[in-house]
């Protein structure tokens, strides 16, 4: 999400409906991990797929080695993409959401992830995928 769609997110709903908000463009549907090994990465420019690769190799040198589960597009088209990844160990949500901006997705997704986290919203960190 670019800064000006959250901006005018949050001028539509208030800040409180805007870390709530969670309907899907249509078309699409929202995806949350299926279980706490799994993390997601939105993936907007080349440097941060660079970044998502040396985590991988540096989290392998360290045993932990990382399933890349899937990769597709984002809504936004090519060359954004979302990475579904698993981790080896059970993970916390803070701990998902700190792998996913290490590990370079978007930082103002994962901002709003925290945020979400911090008012309580269940599942805070999630994905607009197209309908199959």
């Amino acid at each position: 999400m670019s800064l000006d769609n959250l901006i005018q997110l949050v001028e539509q709903l208030g800040v409180g409906g805007a870390l709530r908000h969670r309907d899907p463009p249509d078309g699409f549907e929202i995806t949350i991990p299926k279980d706490s090994h799994q993390f997601f990465l939105d993936i907007d420019t080349e440097a941060s797929k660079i970044r998502m690769e040396m985590s991988i190799r540096l989290c392998e040198q360290f045993g932990y080695p990382i399933k890349i589960l899937r990769s597709v597009p984002s809504k936004s088209g090519e060359p954004h993409m979302h990475v579904y990844l698993e981790f080896p160990d059970v993970l916390t949500v803070m701990e998902r959401i700190a792998l996913q901006a290490c590990f370079g997705s978007d930082l103002t997704k994962e901002l709003i992830s925290i945020l979400r986290y911090i008012n309580g919203i269940d599942d805070p960190t999630l994905m607009f995928e197209r309908k199959v």
